[in-house]
């Protein structure tokens, strides 16, 4: 516990971890706004838009934060003074791990309650919610402004700040923004807000944290730059996991492997399941939930086997 609290302060005090969380959240609360066509599709459009804004920005972040973790204490040093200590590379590695994952769970809160303000302030019939858009405005003034005050006055890192305050404003922005109508008139209390939306994020913390394993695992023999990379590589092949395995119909040693090593990310896709209420099914997220600690589990083993016999 002591690792992971750790790692999540390092991780969070780092400014690219903040333009990287802060660039997600201003994409899905204002892209809405700016489409120049709708054809009665508002609410898909924006919750597509939200939801791959969402999974774009957290593979980057997931990229970054796994691999710098193990490599920068590596090259400096720390990793050296842990195990000066009664501290095994199995633990030292689970730590790191979740500390990785903390800091996900903060990027999924942040970009959710984002995705929820912004599947109210579509425009619809290209009128926009004027007080909806301006409580959500002044949420990134206000949360910069406490975060700057605290690093004058306390000496609070100010990245750290941001990123703890950034998902309260936008769960506050969004209760108040799902209470008013577009008109601005008070309605029932949350009642505009699609909380099917909390399902889809929590299927996209699933894959970030399937990711975070991945990439612990490759950062524990690669630098960052060609961790992240391979990253993508295999989420791209997850994405395409259920046509590689058409193809490999052939050779069953072939599709068994690509079904075996190549994550299902297709399965955590719920936008198309969203626009119609009847394909929704509970018992996906269920089984997403099996299938990630299954996935988790090997793939921190790996990592755990690859960094045990790693040099420093």
């Amino acid at each position: 516990m002591a690792i992971c609290r750790l790692t999540t302060k390092d991780l969070l005090r780092q400014p690219i971890c903040l333009l990287v969380t802060l660039s997600a959240v201003i994409l899905i609360v204002f892209l809405p706004q700016v489409f120049a066509y709708q054809l009665g599709q508002q609410e898909n459009l924006a919750r597509d838009s939200a939801l791959a804004t969402q999974l774009l920005f957290g593979i980057i972040l997931t990229g970054y934060a796994a691999a710098s973790t193990l490599h920068t204490e590596s090259t400096a040093g720390t990793l050296l003074t842990l195990f000066s200590r009664p501290v095994s590379r199995a633990t030292l590695f689970l730590g790191k791990l979740c500390g990785v994952a903390t800091v996900m769970l903060i990027f999924v809160w942040a970009s959710s309650s984002a995705a929820l303000v912004s599947s109210c302030l579509t425009p619809r019939h290209f009128e926009s919610h004027t007080s909806g858009l301006i409580a959500a405005s002044l949420v990134f003034p206000f949360v910069l402004g406490i975060s700057a005050f605290l690093n004058y006055k306390h000496e609070r890192s100010f990245p750290a700040a941001c990123q703890i305050l950034l998902p309260i404003g936008m769960s506050l922005a969004a209760l108040f923004v799902g209470s008013r109508s577009a008109d601005g008139e008070l309605v029932g209390f949350a009642s505009e807000l699609d909380w099917r939306l909390l399902a889809a994020g929590f299927m996209g913390a699933m894959v970030l944290l399937l990711l975070s394993c991945l990439a612990l695992g490759l950062a524990a023999r690669l630098r960052p730059a060609p961790a992240t990379a391979l990253l993508a590589v295999v989420f791209t092949a997850g994405l395409l996991s259920d046509y590689l395995e058409t193809l490999c119909l052939p050779w069953p040693v072939m599709r068994l492997a690509v079904r075996s090593f190549l994550p299902d990310i297709q399965s955590f896709w719920l936008a198309d399941r969203l626009s119609d209420p009847g394909i929704f099914n509970p018992g996906v997220i269920w089984r997403s939930i099996f299938y990630v600690i299954a996935y988790s589990t090997g793939v921190s083993c790996v990592g755990i086997l690859l960094f045990r016999r790693r040099e420093f």
